[in-house]
């Protein structure tokens, strides 16, 4: 069970993060910099396997980008939601395009949040994600 005290003291566990993405680059940094900031980062570079290592781990929350080689995001994210445990998990978009339409399509089927990757700093995602988290 995850403390809900942020930086993170005795007996405190580090939030559990899945990253779904296909961009080496973006997942290095941002990884990088969320586990520096306290958060456990797990990652994949497919729908797919962001699926399975999702049912595998259970994470605290998904970082999901919309444009995957095997699945639109959007529809990845509607599997997660239908699921009766992976449903429970928030999920934070984030995309190369940040087209509103698809930003408003993803609040819609249940995600917490939409960033633009071309936009948005590590310091910036990890505010979001402790807003979402509740930390």
């Amino acid at each position: 069970m995850r403390s809900g005290k942020g930086s993170g003291g005795v007996g405190a566990t580090m939030p559990k993060l899945l990253m779904i993405d296909d961009s080496p680059t973006v997942v290095k940094i941002m990884s990088l910099s969320l586990m520096a900031n306290g958060f456990a980062v797990r990652t994949a570079g497919t729908g797919a396997a962001g699926l399975a290592l999702a049912r595998q781990e259970t994470p605290d929350l998904i970082i999901l980008d919309i444009n995957l080689p095997d699945v639109n995001g959007l529809e990845l994210l509607t599997q997660l939601k239908a699921d009766a445990v992976l449903g429970k998990i928030p999920v934070l978009l984030l995309s190369g395009q940040d087209t509103l339409d698809r930003a408003m399509r993803g609040m819609e089927l249940g995600a917490r949040g939409f960033l633009a990757k071309h936009s948005t700093s590590p310091k910036v995602m990890v505010q979001k994600l402790r807003e979402i988290l509740g930390a």
